[in-house]
């Protein structure tokens, strides 16, 4: 059958587009957790002790940077989900790829881990040679775990504050552990007897020195400001309830010069109970005793 060169475009275009299409050919849709693991010989969790990527050129890929990556990944496996060849405690060779070129065809793995990564394999193959993750993303990053940071208060340095420019006010505790890099502040009301407490983990930079903590803490109470006090890179609120005043004692009432007011001197305990939060500070359970002026009249 002759077909003029229109048609023969067409049938031309018609047949690429249909294999691009096809389910050979076709970008492959990241996979479920659940999908991996069914379809997984074994599934293993370990660390990436060597890697070695090389760059590969077909005779088709004629242009700059086009072509096919290949990984070899060594990994020395710590925990196995699935499958009963591997063993804890054993290396094993990971053969991995991706094209660098962004065309609707199989493009390898979506993402290759570096050596040091913790990873989870989701694995074909083996026969005591290498393995092959599922395509495309048979790997995943185990992101390790967040280090506690044990905050206790025990041994931090206490500053307490009951006073401001206009006369007696809600009691400020600033509790500074400067070999962490840590302030937690408490704020206790005092406009009623349900006494709230209320409190923030301040965490600075590991370069920030004593004295400029304390500049910090004289900047959130003073109007006498300190312009290179240092900012911190990261406040955590603490969970409500976590702390409380368990305790007060009425001690005598003061007269307020500055409001003419006339307060209740309380002194009260606080208590901390163990709180373990998700940027992982852990604060020890604590008591500590403090004052509070609670405005009468």
């Amino acid at each position: 059958m002759n077909l003029n060169p229109t048609r023969a475009a067409v049938f031309l275009v018609t047949g690429l587009l249909s294999l691009v299409a096809s389910p050979g050919w076709g970008a492959k849709a990241p996979m479920s957790e659940e999908a991996r693991t069914k379809e997984a010989e074994h599934v293993v969790s370990g660390t990436v002790v060597a890697l070695v990527s090389k760059f590969h050129q077909s005779t088709v890929e004629k242009g700059p940077g086009l072509g096919t990556t290949r990984h070899t990944l060594t990994v020395l496996v710590d925990a196995v989900e699935k499958g009963g060849v591997i063993k804890p405690e054993t290396k094993i060779e990971v053969k991995a790829w991706q094209r660098s070129t962004r065309i609707p065809s199989l493009q390898g793995q979506d993402w290759v881990p570096k050596q040091g990564d913790r990873i989870t394999l989701y694995l074909t193959g083996g026969d005591g040679k290498s393995y092959e993750p599922l395509l495309p993303n048979g790997m995943e990053l185990v992101k390790a775990p967040v280090k506690p940071k044990i905050l206790d208060l025990k041994k931090a340095t206490k500053q307490e504050v009951f006073q401001g420019m206009l006369g007696f006010r809600d009691t400020l505790l600033f509790y500074k552990l400067a070999d962490q890099g840590v302030i937690l502040t408490l704020s206790i009301g005092n406009k009623d007897k349900s006494f709230p407490v209320t409190g923030k983990i301040y965490q600075f930079q590991d370069s920030t020195t004593d004295k400029d903590l304390k500049k910090w803490i004289n900047n959130q109470h003073s109007d006498g400001l300190f312009a290179d006090a240092p900012r911190p890179v990261s406040v955590t609120g603490l969970p409500k309830d976590s702390c409380k005043v368990t305790s007060s004692k009425l001690q005598g009432t003061k007269d307020e010069q500055f409001s003419g007011g006339v307060f209740e001197e309380y002194q009260i305990v606080i208590s901390m109970k163990a709180v373990a939060l998700e940027d992982g500070f852990k604060i020890s359970p604590f008591t500590d005793k403090t004052r509070l002026y609670l405005k009468t009249k």
